[in-house]
């Protein structure tokens, strides 16, 4: 039975992924109405559905709703997490910026996540903007059709970041943490050199040192 008031939905992609942005993607439903609108469209985790039909549902999204989307590249996202030194906490001010947007745009006090750390750490970088919303955080956030919108388009940005990317450099980036992903990295490290890692990669990865090691 899915929930018929008034949330912002948000949910991330990206995170496990070695190449490309950390993206949150945020979507605001006004109810029931809009709930209706997303399920007839076939919002559904972004996990079941192909990178295509991911992007034509974020279009449709984002003509018919108030959406956020935070899309930190990899050269910002190394500069924070040498700040926050941890990637919860980088998450969270992502979850908290997308938030911020929409409650600023809607009024809307209601919100829900797809759970990824222990609660406060969400409610503390809420804290932090000073924004007093009602939070809840659940494993299978998803199954909600607000989190399920948001989950698209957080994929749909970090699929277009990735492109973006490959073209910028030239490069074919593989997704997720695989051998494949290895073997695009030494390629871009034999072209390119180190320096070419912190702008298309998480560098904390260990990942990194595996490739660096290997390389020197």
């Amino acid at each position: 039975e899915v929930e018929k008031h008034a949330r912002i939905g948000i949910d991330e992609a990206g995170k496990g992924d070695y190449f490309g942005p950390l993206c949150i993607g945020g979507l605001y439903v006004n109810g029931e109405e809009d709930i209706e609108r997303l399920l007839k469209l076939g919002v559904k985790d972004s996990k079941t559905l192909v990178d295509s039909t991911i992007l034509k549902l974020a279009r449709e999204i984002k003509k018919g709703f108030k959406t956020s989307v935070i899309k930190i590249f990899p050269k910002r996202y190394n500069e924070m997490y040498a700040t926050f030194h941890n990637l919860n906490h980088l998450l969270a001010w992502g979850h908290a910026t997308a938030i911020e947007k929409l409650v600023e745009e809607t009024s809307c006090k209601e919100v829900i996540i797809d759970q990824f750390a222990s609660e406060h750490v969400v409610e503390k970088a809420l804290a932090k903007k000073s924004l007093e919303v009602h939070l809840t955080q659940r494993h299978k956030g998803e199954e909600d059709p607000a989190v399920a919108g948001a989950s698209i388009l957080a994929r749909a940005a970090f699929v277009e970041g990735i492109e973006e990317l490959e073209r910028e450099h030239r490069l074919t980036l593989p997704k997720g943490a695989s051998p494949a992903v290895k073997q695009a990295a030494r390629k871009a490290l034999q072209l390119y050199g180190q320096e070419i890692l912190p702008k298309i990669a998480k560098m904390h990865f260990k990942t990194t040192q595996e490739l660096l090691k290997d390389h020197a």
